[in-house]
């Protein structure tokens, strides 16, 4: 995400944002997955201001393109297993 704030033209910083890990779905299956809430805004420390994202026009506007968001979701499987096998070799020192 702070990518993707950083590389958009109006916001130009560092997002701010809440996640909420969640680790079963509510009939207890074991699902882990994220949810995030972040603001269409943006702080760029070297200039010590905040950028807002101005709304854009149409049905279903979000703040960043889905295309590239699901890009992003085809790979995570592969960085979490990679993450995973080495929090699991650190917790068995």
């Amino acid at each position: 995400m702070r990518t993707f704030s950083q590389r958009d033209r109006q916001l130009q910083g560092t997002p701010g944002a809440i996640a909420v890990l969640h680790a079963k779905t509510r009939w207890l299956d074991y699902h882990p997955h994220v949810h995030l809430v972040m603001p269409a805004a943006a702080v760029d420390g070297a200039r010590r201001r905040r950028h807002t994202k101005r709304p854009g026009k149409g049905k279903g506007v979000y703040l960043f393109n889905h295309r590239a968001l699901a890009w992003v979701k085809q790979r995570a499987p592969i960085i979490c297993t990679c993450c995973g096998a080495v929090m699991g070799k650190l917790t068995e020192l």
